[in-house]
């Protein structure tokens, strides 16, 4: 069996039959793999070139840079690849999507939780030389306020809290 790997081509003995029980002709070292009947890429290298082609942008400079791997792939073939692997992946999302997920420990009782915010700004206050017509000091002075506000388990955050009515 010969098969395209990353590092080049790869030829491996292996036993291929027919199936005693089943009656069908088989590859054991194929089925374990998970390749299909034709299938001469190995999983790794059809994962490294869709990969490529999801990061270059196109097919066709996906197919130049496998070239300084030295595994020269046609643009065509890797366009089948994301096909073929992007339809398996919506697929298996849409299965994912139809199963109602399971809690993992559904015996344990609820979690007391709180919220804790927090927030920083700056606030403009008066310096050393508010009011004065000449001055070398600084009028304004910019200081960072910082605030938090701390809502513990069992509270629903509707009474108000804080200084001002702005708050």
């Amino acid at each position: 069996m010969r098969l395209r790997g990353v590092s080049g081509v790869v030829e491996l003995a292996v036993w291929q039959g027919k199936d005693g029980k089943a009656g069908s002709w088989g590859c054991p070292i194929r089925e374990r793999w998970g390749l299909k009947a034709h299938q001469q890429m190995s999983p790794a290298l059809e994962e490294k070139l869709v990969f490529t082609a999801t990061v270059v942008g196109s097919y066709e400079e996906a197919s130049q840079l496998t070239g300084q791997w030295g595994c020269l792939v046609d643009d065509s073939v890797i366009h089948l690849l994301v096909q073929r692997l992007g339809k398996k992946a919506e697929e298996q999302t849409q299965v994912r999507l139809e199963q109602v997920p399971q809690e993992s420990q559904p015996q344990r009782a609820a979690a007391p939780l709180a919220v804790l915010m927090s927030d920083g700004w700056m606030a403009r206050f008066r310096g050393a030389g508010w009011g004065r017509e000449k001055t070398k000091k600084d009028r304004v002075e910019w200081h960072e306020i910082k605030t938090g506000v701390f809502l513990p388990a069992g509270t629903t955050g509707a009474h108000r809290v804080g200084p001002g009515p702005d708050f």
